[in-house]
């Protein structure tokens, strides 16, 4: 059935090729990055702040985007100022 296809073997080839590359890699990678993340070295504090910021800015985004549009009467004077239903 799949094997009929001629792409198939070469795309199975290309799937073996990069997971056998990409895993190690990104396991090796991941533990170098724990490794310094944990290391008590002059500056950590400013790695460590690097290195998480990006997750923090992500989460604002989304939720300033996203925060008007759930709750529209956010940031109202009043509680019963808005009409509208969540």
């Amino acid at each position: 059935m799949f094997t009929d296809d001629d792409l198939f073997w070469p795309s199975l080839g290309r799937t073996f090729y990069y997971a056998l590359l990409s895993v190690p890699t990104g396991v090796l990678g991941s533990l170098l990055l724990a490794v310094l993340l944990n290391a008590a070295l002059r500056g950590i504090a400013v790695f460590r702040t690097l290195f998480f910021v990006p997750s923090s800015w992500k989460t604002r985004a989304c939720t300033s985007v996203s925060g008007p549009r759930r709750m529209p009467c956010a940031g109202k004077a009043k509680i019963g100022a808005c009409s509208t239903r969540l």
